[in-house]
């Protein structure tokens, strides 16, 4: 959850616990440094008049069981904001911002001094914002012309943040790179999507950027559910996001818009929301093992059709739709009028699966999936008879060892953290087996995409990929 400022931060996780809506880790977006009333950034220094002791701050998100991120940024304001006292050849830059030379080893290092006095503070993430937009060609920097730095230096400032926490948390610790470069896959640990805007343009762009960022080594990718700014974001555009992003490693809530209070749209958002939000913790398992996965072979989470089936021409076409991993298939509402056609084919049973066409349009109660043996759908939502305890994560013959709310000692949790167990009692290896073993629904295809016939994967299926329905 990302908040603006100081007060928002207690609010926002009292008005998603009230709800019983499921809280991580919450991130103090800019500004929040020294001249904060007058849009500041830059000192790494937090504005005293708006955060007069920051650590007791960090330590009551503590105590409320929620991890604190804070924005940062390698650029430093100019205009009215405090002018850096830095010794000469640390900064390059323009009229409009000063740019920390993050090629000269004393300025990283000054820059790793500042970021771990914030980690001191209790600051157990940073997102990392604006190395890239700055354009260095025309500088010279210590480390060499801006031409040959400017995509090292994407590089270079992950691992300035990387170095911040070394020696202090080891990996304990999570990021959210905005500046993802080449090189900066392997050293910072998660990456988020650009400053789409909140409309159904923004979520088609943000579809398209998971898949491409993907490409570029950003393996653990997320956006900013409901966008970030421009466009006046409705409660539908905000929950199909939520419906996207629940299949993507980062689940974010946050942006300059309505998203920011997405409560303030009603109940029923809030609900549809919430299931968004159960069926992304159900997934944990399967996003964190193709994470691990990922480590030696590459491959990013989110895969374009083209990728999961190179050899299928007709998967290089459909740009709307991945794979999670090898196993799910997602095709995203991105329009009403998907909507509208998705419920009238799933009505008239002029669909492969009219059950996959109710899901995406109208999902079951938080916690639960459309029974397979339904075949009718209507627009209404559909009650709990309608629907079945999901299944993610469980090896055949298995059974879990927590009931559907709680786990068996009565602490509330996700179904997902439950242990499961092989019918013969014994703990089953933490890797994510193979064949049958998948999630079930890697049979389950969603609403058809933007056009008029939706592509399907092939009959038959390599090893190694999907597994056939």
């Amino acid at each position: 959850m990302s908040s603006p400022a100081r007060g928002d931060l207690f609010d926002d996780v009292h008005q998603l616990r009230s709800r019983n809506l499921p809280i991580g880790w919450i991130l103090l977006d800019n500004p929040w440094e020294q001249g904060a009333a007058h849009g500041c950034y830059g000192s790494l220094t937090f504005d005293r008049s708006a955060y007069p002791d920051p650590k007791a701050t960090i330590a009551r998100i503590h105590r409320l069981g929620v991890r604190f991120m804070l924005w940062i940024s390698p650029q430093i304001a100019r205009g009215p904001c405090p002018v850096p006292s830095l010794p000469d050849g640390y900064l390059t830059g323009n009229d409009r911002v000063f740019v920390r030379d993050l090629s000269n080893p004393g300025e990283r290092a000054e820059f790793t001094r500042d970021l771990r006095r914030l980690v001191a503070l209790g600051v157990d993430g940073f997102k990392g914002d604006r190395g890239d937009e700055i354009n260095l060609e025309p500088d010279r920097l210590v480390g060499g012309s801006g031409t040959t730095m400017q995509n090292a230096y994407t590089r270079l400032y992950a691992e300035s943040i990387r170095q911040a926490f070394a020696g202090t948390r080891g990996a304990a610790y999570a990021t959210l790179d905005r500046t993802f470069g080449y090189g900066a896959g392997p050293l910072l640990p998660g990456a988020v999507g650009p400053d789409e805007p909140q409309t159904y343009t923004g979520l088609s762009g943000a579809i398209r950027a998971a898949q491409t960022e993907g490409f570029t080594g950003a393996v653990v990718w997320g956006s900013d559910v409901g966008g970030y700014v421009g466009g006046s974001l409705t409660p539908t555009v905000f929950v199909r996001w939520a419906q996207f992003a629940a299949l993507t490693p980062i689940f974010e809530v946050g942006g300059g818009g309505e998203n920011a209070t997405f409560w303030n749209f009603g109940a029923d958002t809030v609900s549809q929301f919430a299931a968004a939000a159960t069926l992304h913790y159900e997934l944990v398992p399967y996003l964190y093992e193709l994470a691990r996965e990922a480590t030696t072979t590459a491959l990013p989470v989110v895969r374009p059709l083209g990728l999961t089936w190179p050899g299928d021409p007709r998967a290089w076409s459909h740009d709307g739709e991945f794979t999670v991993g090898d196993a799910l298939l997602a095709a995203p509402l991105t329009s009403d009028d998907q909507y509208r056609r998705c419920t009238s084919r799933g009505a008239r049973g002029s669909t492969s699966s009219p059950v996959a066409a109710c899901a995406a349009a109208r999902p079951c109660a938080a916690g639960r999936v459309p029974r397979r043996s339904r075949s009718t759908c209507t627009p209404a939502r559909r009650s709990h008879s309608a629907c079945a305890r999901p299944s993610f994560g469980a090896r055949a013959g298995a059974r879990t060892t927590c009931n559907a709310a709680t786990g068996r000692d009565g602490s509330s949790r996700p179904r997902s953290a439950c242990r499961r167990r092989p019918a013969t009692g014994r703990r089953p290896s933490p890797s994510r087996p193979t064949g049958a073993a998948r999630p079930s629904s890697a049979c389950r295809v969603r609403c058809a995409s933007s056009s008029s016939s939706s592509w399907r994967p092939p009959a038959s299926v390599a090893p190694g990929s999907a597994a056939p329905c």
